[in-house]
């Protein structure tokens, strides 16, 4: 790869260590080598920021088995990223065909969805006109508000914060958003605003329209908000609103000085509502893949938790090699 001034190319002096060991001991040091940053008008990191940073280097079979142990456990961890991204590809894919498309089984004789999965718009089911194009018969164009329970967030008092575990889990905004679930880092002793375990969550603040789900009850600031069915259908709910997701960002321009949208807006946005059953047996099917995206992803922070406890240790030689086994 090729690239400029703000980015710095390592290459391990490989009679004394290699590339591999060198990637996680640098891990080790970042925060070391944060500290030694400085400049006029922003902290920069120099050739002379290296100068102050020292560890004690192990052998090359030693490092080459720290390595092996530390990559063992990202790579899994990548392999679950990749499944997540398969399982969420084939839902939006579902979603779209029956909720964008309008190829959703259905049985015209006996009026219910079909077992054999006959597509409706092009086995001939009736399209009727409205102000977001044609929609099946049936269908109707409401609100945001009329189909989903909205909840804004509300930021308590920073010195509620903690970071060790003290009352709730707390998301002040997207900053720790990830694929499908957020990262915990804060707690708070009071919360204010409320989202229950796999309701959508979606940034309200710029950038407006970064979307998650809530992995269990959390408290959540006035970054966010929380969208959940009139019916806990939650599996619909994160996929309704993923489609939506571009008409959201649009509000990124909105606001003085910063992309917003409020509850107002957000409730009154124009959206196609389907009849319940067929909202119902598509959460149905999809419901299992997502609960297999959730165990992926607490698996995950299993083995990051394990890899970030792992590597210090290891690098530092206060926990033998011969001692691991993952």
């Amino acid at each position: 790869m090729a690239f400029n001034q703000s980015c710095y190319g390592l290459n391990a002096n490989q009679d004394i260590c290699s590339n591999n060991f060198l990637y996680y001991l640098l891990k080790c040091k970042i925060d070391e080598l944060k500290r030694n940053a400085h400049g006029a008008v922003f902290d920069t990191i120099t050739r002379t920021s290296f100068d102050s940073i020292f560890a004690e280097i192990p052998d090359l079979p030693t490092q080459t088995a720290i390595a092996e142990i530390l990559s063992s456990l990202d790579d899994k961890i990548e392999l679950n990223n990749k499944i997540n991204q398969e399982l969420e590809n084939l839902a939006q894919t579902l979603f779209k065909q029956w909720f964008i498309d309008f190829e959703f089984p259905f049985d015209f004789a006996q009026g219910k969805p079909d077992e054999n999965g006959n597509p409706y718009r092009s086995s001939g089911g009736e399209m009727v006109d409205s102000e977001l194009g044609e929609i099946p018969k049936g269908w109707k164009v409401r609100s945001l508000k009329d189909e989903f329970n909205l909840n804004m967030g509300q930021s308590p008092k920073g010195d509620t914060y903690n970071e060790i575990g003290e009352g709730m889990i707390f998301f002040q905004g997207r900053s720790d958003f990830g694929f499908r679930f957020p990262s915990i880092r804060i707690y708070t002793t009071d919360p204010k605003k409320i989202a229950k375990k796999f309701e959508t969550l979606i940034s309200v603040r710029a950038p407006v329209g970064d979307i998650n789900m809530a992995k269990e009850e959390c408290c959540i600031g006035r970054g966010l908000g929380s969208i959940s069915h009139t019916n806990n259908l939650y599996s619909y709910t994160y996929y309704k609103i993923l489609s939506i997701q571009d008409e959201l960002k649009s509000y990124d321009n909105e606001g003085t000085v910063f992309g917003s949208i409020n509850k107002e807006t957000l409730g009154n946005i124009k959206n196609i509502i389907p009849p319940l059953k067929i909202a119902e047996r598509f959460n149905s099917l999809i419901k299992d893949k997502d609960s297999l995206v959730y165990n992926v992803s607490c698996e995950n922070q299993e083995l990051t938790t394990l890899r970030d406890t792992l590597l210090p240790k290891l690098i530092s030689g206060e926990l033998e090699v011969k001692n691991v086994n993952v």
